[in-house]
């Protein structure tokens, strides 16, 4: 009988220790599976974080009222290929400003912005429009005419960006 105890107190303990270590890397594993889970969701929701640059903390800036206003026909120039041939280029372009107070003033002056890209789109070159550094190189060229023209009457850069909707070579 007491070799019956015995042998069940042994088994008592052997079978408690496995257990204990057991729950113990369950709960573990539950902890950093719930963290992982909570870190990815609040990373992939983008959660309010303030950034902290030498002890001062950085205010997010205010989101901006973008606004556009699209040319209402499309822009067709023509121009002269490499090879002596007439080409044509047929596009739609937007205007865009981040700040929707400016559209009044950008559409009085919308006749002069037409009048200046179709401008700088008739002097390029057919070979620079068919590669993608040569479409960006002439938005950023009609850009700057654009701001120069509003910086005139107006004092600053109106238009942030030109965009083509739009835009077929022949």
């Amino acid at each position: 009988m007491a070799e019956d105890i015995e042998e069940a107190t042994e088994a008592t303990e052997v079978t408690t220790g496995g257990s204990k270590k057991k729950m113990i890397i369950i709960i573990v594993a539950v902890l950093v599976l719930v963290g992982g889970a909570a870190g990815g969701a609040l990373f992939f929701m983008g959660g309010d974080e303030a950034e902290v640059v030498e002890g001062e903390e950085v205010v997010e800036e205010e989101p901006k009222d973008i606004a556009y206003l699209p040319f209402a026909k499309p822009l067709v120039v023509n121009y002269q290929a490499a090879d002596g041939k007439t080409r044509f280029l047929k596009t739609e372009v937007t205007l865009m400003t981040e700040d929707e107070s400016r559209l009044d003033a950008i559409q009085k002056h919308l006749p002069k912005i037409q009048h200046v890209v179709n401008m700088v789109f008739s002097r390029q070159k057919f070979e620079d429009l068919g590669t993608p550094e040569g479409k960006e190189k002439m938005r950023a060229e009609a850009l700057a005419e654009i701001q120069s023209v509003l910086n005139e009457p107006m004092g600053e850069d109106n238009v942030d960006d030109i965009l083509y909707t739009t835009f077929v070579t022949q």
